[in-house]
């Protein structure tokens, strides 16, 4: 009999294996592949010249608009189509999640619900981008050949690393709420899900902080 987890807040429940077939699903695969891909656009705005400085700069202004400035995704795209192109892919890949497990909207993530890192973090991610990367891909390159679906989990299995399936639920969870997050920063769009929910993951290591 499956495993039922539930979370003494919340009129939830759902089984342990529902949880894992999300986690090794192609729709979150996808996503996993997305926030590596939003690493990388980040890594190559700095190789075409754009200074740390300049985007965390950018960032901060963009903070401070609430929303109404986009000066680091204008930075950070090589172009708006690019741009424009990463954001509905990330809106289509996370609505085709939503639309396959639709119960992953009735677990209320707590905590960090906007999915949004601190300020500090955010400047972690460009300070530490090229060893944020390195690890990232040293780890999802052997999770290509293993099929543990998680390159920031180093040599432990998720349950491990986020302390409990329901801290995965909650992960998941998190990401689904994020699905049509489209503000100034989209390639920063719920990593914070991460130091949220996972914290002591090799790569969130690096930005959690």
């Amino acid at each position: 009999m499956d495993t039922v987890i539930e979370n003494s807040d919340q009129e939830i429940s759902i089984d342990e294996e529902t949880i894992k077939e999300m986690w090794y699903s192609p729709e979150w695969q996808r996503i996993v592949d997305q926030r590596r891909e939003s690493l990388e656009f980040i890594s190559q705005a700095i190789e075409r010249g754009i200074t740390k400085q300049e985007l965390k700069y950018a960032l901060k202004t963009d903070l401070n608009s609430q929303g109404v400035s986009s000066n680091f995704d204008d930075l950070v795209f090589p172009d708006s189509d690019t741009k424009e192109r990463f954001r509905n892919s990330i809106s289509e890949s996370r609505k085709a999640f939503v639309d396959k497990y639709p119960q992953i909207l009735t677990i209320e993530p707590d905590g960090n619900a906007e999915c949004d890192l601190t300020e500090n973090q955010t400047y972690r991610v460009i300070d530490n981008i090229d060893a944020i990367l390195e690890q990232h891909d040293r780890r999802y390159a052997l999770n290509k050949t293993t099929g543990t679906n998680c390159p920031e989990c180093g040599d432990n299995p998720p349950e491990i690393v986020c302390g409990s399936w329901w801290n995965i639920a909650r992960l998941i969870a998190c990401n689904g709420l994020a699905s049509f997050c489209g503000g100034p920063t989209v390639v920063l769009c719920a990593w914070g899900c991460w130091c949220e929910f996972c914290d002591q993951s090799t790569v969130g290591g690096w930005i959690c902080g």
